[in-house]
């Protein structure tokens, strides 16, 4: 019983509505995409708009909550407004399914003129589910008493970690009265195939969503429909009626719908497909037939069977419905059991006498089977008995098919007539496999020659005999009184044509005169009138005709080559009982017989090549039957082809798998000869496997000499940018016993050529190159390529020391500029545990098992005397280690002359403590760069103290000026921590002459900065910067207290410093 809901629109402070929807309203037609979702709790769950998952409400898009697992449910879903108007009563329509056995959830559906869920739920409750639903649909009624905007609003509440709710098919309209259809409608043929059907079904006693004829509601008159057209106007009280000739039926099936008039309103029709209906017909030619075109009730009205008294199959023919092979006919034979089984197919029309095809789309699995097609004709409409189908169309007897294919068989009929098709299941011993029938064909056809027999394609001298016997039978097995042409075709083009002395049943020939260098496929047609035979024409391969001289290198696959190069292989076998050699796509291959104790003999020649005196390298794709077979490959020449010479024999690899080969054969001739793989060894092998060769390929040996050796980079003494690479050129080659000439050395610095050497290359002396370009200041990897006239061997590199200065400051950590150094060796799942390099140059550590020792030190830097420089990072702790990095976790921070633990000599602070990301604070350690002469040894640290004083980093720690690095000593456990936007600034000149007034400075003076400075920056004596300003005239001295100051700026590029007096 549905509830009638009347909602006052003034008790609830009815807003504006000029923005509603109209009705209908159907949420479906907008994805549900202009609905408020709102998600109180703000939790990682709401209400989503999915699609394809409302089956349970015949509704493709809706909104779906799923569970959190930790948080109970709080979202809603609100619709958009929608307009109605006081005194119309609307249906409001919505469906859901919610829960899962155990998980039971929480659904309230809420109507009301608010769009927030306050106002939703000061409205009416239309649903206050608790549980599990499998899917339902509901519909409620209400009238409004003022004009206004709605809305429906879906509020998920259930407890945490249960499960999916969904929601449906909201729609909303005026409540108009739609009767429910008929139900239960079916049609029923007559049985004894009159031309007659019995429609009955069920009158409806409920509107279409279910609500019960309220009193004085009734159906008033029935209408029946017979393929789209009225064929019947009934009383309102009928339940069935009788279709017939009289009313217009004709024999097939038919489609029948029912449609019911209640109170002056029509409902849908409901719709019902007949089985076939009346007697059935004979088909018309041509026919192709399809038994996924028949429905399983008709398979009586169409097919006959007729299982024989010699039947002993487990299941004689039988339709067998399937959507994924098809639908088809089956009969299962019993193993060692006879057949005979009769198949009788739908009567066919025939016009006029003369010859037809027929066809069987047909698969038989396991041994062979036996079909005889036989033909009848009928009398009189029906179906002839066995005795009656005297008629032979063919004989299906063949190897079995797992895949269902047309067969075609020619025959004639004798007079025009109604005739039966019988397929006859018959063979005496059968199998346990079945036959599957999946259609069949009937057509006017030819009566064709056959095709011809003992095609045989030969070589004379530069030309190709095609010789072959003509038929004497047509497909019919009438004799050919008169053969009209015999067409050949070499490679699927028309060779030509013999019209001239073509006697059936006799030899003929014909000669394709010097076609070009090659093997070919021929192919011979022979006509008896019009059309060629009905088979597939035979064909044949010629042996290879011409010159089969090839061109070096010679890269051949089997696999992708076209089957007539296959001819260029000459196989050889000495013994009569050696194996052959064969020839297809997967390769040459050499067939194995089964023996204990086997020495074949066999051999397989290559196309002749021009060769010269050198080497050569044959490369073999191999797979092989056996372990510890080996083969061996030499040359022949053309004119001595037994006399094999420079043999290279080598043992094949693992059994059964494929691998390459090389065999480098030395050749001392000069012209035309041939490489030949020879396989002769003793195998003990109890296997039919097969040696195979998928690949070839030859090629003139490259004379290549090896890699330089004892490669050295000197940097330059004075430290500019310059350096000398030296080497000693190789003395062999990759052939053993060649030393080839060298012809220059090219050099390699960080895989880029720099230069190249063409004089003193004398094999085992050193050579050498001047670097006079390295393009700054570091390490580089050098290398030397050493060539013949043939090409060069890969080089490795090697790196060199230090060349040049260190970098210009300031600088800025990136990634590849750290050395890293794990000085314990502790490793974690082979990874060592250390100093990480990220993308932006920033660093981080983890090692909290271990107490670590672990340096990352930074490239070699400039520090000029007399600067003043801050070197700044942000120490943090990682994402996920908020509680695990003590408040007492430093990382030292050194200076050093190199880039290795023993050369950072003076400790310049302990780095932390590490924050939060969110709460990083910038760390920050001056350095001022002295003379050497100038510095004092440093404190010595109190070893037993736990906790090293923090030096005071307002003061700036002397450091040597020149080349220096900064290195970070991890030597602490620790979770994760980072070392972030490591810096250091440009420096301040501390010294950089006589104090000048501000009215000077900017000046055109020597050592002053000049009226065109940028970025100023104005310091301190302690280093601290007072002022930074873009500009000379932004410069406002008055803001300065007296006394001295240090003034930078950016002067044509360059940072360029002044003391001056305030």
């Amino acid at each position: 019983m549905k509830k009638i809901f009347t909602l006052i629109s003034a008790a609830l402070g009815l807003s504006a509505y000029a923005d509603g929807l109209p009705v209908p309203y159907i949420a479906e037609n907008s994805g549900y995409d202009n609905w408020d979702i709102k998600n109180l709790n703000e939790d990682a769950q709401e209400w989503q708009r999915t699609t394809g998952e409302y089956g349970f409400a015949n509704c493709n898009k809706g909104l779906k909550y799923k569970y959190n697992s930790s948080m109970a449910a709080n979202d809603w879903a609100i619709s958009p407004a929608i307009h109605l108007e006081a005194g119309k009563e609307y249906k409001i329509k919505f469906a859901y399914k919610a829960g899962n056995g155990s998980y039971e959830e929480k659904l309230a559906v809420w109507f009301g003129t608010g769009n927030t869920p306050e106002t939703l739920q000061q409205g009416t409750q239309l649903l206050d589910f608790s549980g599990t639903e499998a899917g339902v649909t509901k519909v409620e009624l209400f009238t409004p008493t003022a004009d206004g905007d709605y809305y429906i609003g879906a509020y998920a509440h259930s407890e945490k970690d249960k499960y999916y709710i969904y929601f449906t098919g909201v729609s909303i309209a005026e409540n108009v009265f739609v009767p429910a259809t008929v139900s239960a409608l079916t049609v029923t043929p007559d049985a004894s195939r009159a031309l007659e059907a019995k429609l009955a079904w069920t009158l409806p006693t409920t509107d279409i969503d279910g609500a019960p004829f309220g009193d004085g509601v009734a159906v008033e008159s029935v209408t029946v429909y017979r393929d789209g057209v009225k064929v019947a106007d009934l009383q309102g009280t009928a339940t069935e009626w009788t279709d017939n000739a009289e009313n217009g039926l004709t024999s097939g099936k038919h489609q029948y719908e029912v449609e019911v008039t209640v109170n002056g309103t029509k409902s849908a029709k409901a719709a019902v497909n007949s089985a076939y209906i009346g007697p059935v017909e004979a088909f018309d030619l041509p026919l192709v037939y399809s038994l996924n075109d028949l429905a399983a009730d008709d398979f009586s009205a169409f097919f006959t069977v007729i299982q024989g008294s010699g039947s002993s199959v487990r299941r004689t023919w039988q339709f067998t419905p399937s959507s994924y092979s098809g639908n088809s006919v089956v009969l299962a034979p019993a193993t060692d059991q006879p057949e005979d089984d009769w198949l009788l197919l739908p009567g066919i029309k025939v016009t006029k006498a003369g010859t037809y095809r027929f066809g069987i789309d047909l698969s038989k699995s396991g041994i062979k089977g036996h079909i005889d097609i036989k033909y009848g004709k009928n009398v009189d409409g029906l179906t002839p008995g066995i005795a009656g189908l005297t008629g032979k169309v063919g004989t299906y007897k063949e190897d079995p098919i797992s895949s269902h294919t047309y067969r075609y068989y020619t025959f004639s009929f004798d007079e025009p007539g109604e005739y039966t098709i019988a397929l006859h299941a018959c063979a005496a011993s059968a199998d346990y496999s079945s036959y599957s029938v999946y259609g069949f064909s009937v057509e006017e056809w030819h009566d064709a020659a056959l095709n011809v027999t003992d095609l045989t394609a030969e070589i004379v001298g530069n030309d190709i005999k095609v010789s072959w016997t003509n038929p004497s039978k047509t497909s019919c097995g009438n004799d050919i009184t008169e053969l009209v042409k015999v067409e050949v075709y070499r490679d699927g083009e028309l060779a030509g044509t013999v019209t001239e002395g073509l006697v059936p049943g006799a030899a003929c020939s014909f000669t394709d005169v010097e076609p070009e260098a090659g093997s070919y496929v021929y192919k011979v047609v022979a006509y008896n009138g019009e059309f060629a035979p009905d088979a597939a024409a035979p064909e044949v391969r010629s042996a290879w005709v011409g010159d089969k001289l090839q061109e070096l290198p010679f890269n051949y696959a089997f696999r992708s080559a076209a089957q007539s190069t296959y001819a260029l292989f000459t196989p050889e076998k000495i013994n009569q009982d050696d194996p052959d050699w064969t020839f297809g796509t997967q390769g040459a291959v050499l067939v194995l017989a089964h023996k204990d104790l086997y020495t074949p003999n066999s051999r397989l020649y290559t196309p002749p090549f021009n060769l010269a005196p050198g080497y050569y390298d044959v490369t073999l794709n191999i797979q092989c039957p056996c372990q510890g077979y080996r083969m061996t490959v030499g040359y022949v020449t053309e004119a001595d082809a037994q006399n094999i010479k420079g043999n290279t024999t080598v043992q094949l690899g693992t059994p059964y798998s494929s691998r390459n080969e090389l065999f480098r054969i030395k050749v001392d001739d000069e012209g035309r000869g041939m490489f030949v793989f020879i396989v002769n060894d003793v195998v003990a092998t109890n296997s039919y496997y097969n040696l195979t060769i998928s690949e070839i390929k030859i090629e003139r040996t490259k004379i290549i000499p090896a890699v330089a050796t004892d490669i050295t980079v000197t940097p330059a003494e004075d430290k500019s940018l310059q350096a000398t690479v030296s080497w000693t050129n190789p003395t062999t080659s990759n052939v053993e016993g060649e030393t080839p000439e060298l012809t220059k050395a090219v050099v390699y610095r960080n895989d880029v050529e720099i230069g190249t050497v063409t004089e003193g290359l004398v094999r085992g002396e050193t050579s050498s190159f001047v670097d006079e370009e390295v393009p700054e200041a570091g390490t580089y990897t050098y290398k030397v390529e050493i060539y013949s006239a043939d090409g060069c061997a890969a080089a490795t590199g090697v790196v060199s020391p230090w060349i040049g200065a260190g970098k210009d400051l300031p600088y800025e950590s990136a990634k590849g500029d750290w050395t890293i150094l794990n000085l314990n060796g502790d490793t974690a799942w082979g990874d060592p545990i250390s100093w990480s390099e990220k993308s932006n140059g920033d660093l981080s550590i983890m090692s909290y098992n271990n107490v670590a020792d672990d340096w990352a030190i930074t490239p070699r830097l400039n520090f000029q005397t007399g600067y003043l420089y801050t070197i700044s990072c942000y120490p943090t702790k990682g994402l996920g280690s908020s509680s695990e990095v003590t408040e007492d976790m430093r990382v030292q921070l050194h200076f050093g002359t190199g880039i290795t633990a023993d050369e950072m000599t003076i400790k310049l602070a302990d780095i932390g403590p590490f924050k939060a990301i969110a709460e990083k604070e910038l760390y920050t350690v001056q350095v001022l760069a002295v003379d050497p002469s100038e510095l004092v040894e440093p404190a010595a640290e109190d070893e037993n103290s736990d906790t090293p004083d923090v030096p005071d980093t307002s003061k700036a720690i002397k450091v040597p000026a020149g080349v220096g690095t900064l290195g970070l000593h991890c030597a602490q456990k620790t979770d994760e921590i980072y070392i972030r936007e490591f810096k250091v600034d440009g420096g301040v000149n501390t010294n950089p002459g006589p104090s000048v007034g501000i009215s000077d400075i900017f000046g055109d003076g020597e050592n002053l900065l000049g009226a065109d400075a940028r970025d100023i920056t104005v310091y301190d004596l302690a280093g601290r910067a007072v002022m930074s300003v873009d500009s000379f005239e932004s410069l406002d001295a008055k803001r300065l207290a007296k006394g001295t100051y240090i003034v930078t700026g950016h002067v044509n590029g360059k940072r360029v410093s002044a003391k001056v007096a305030f």
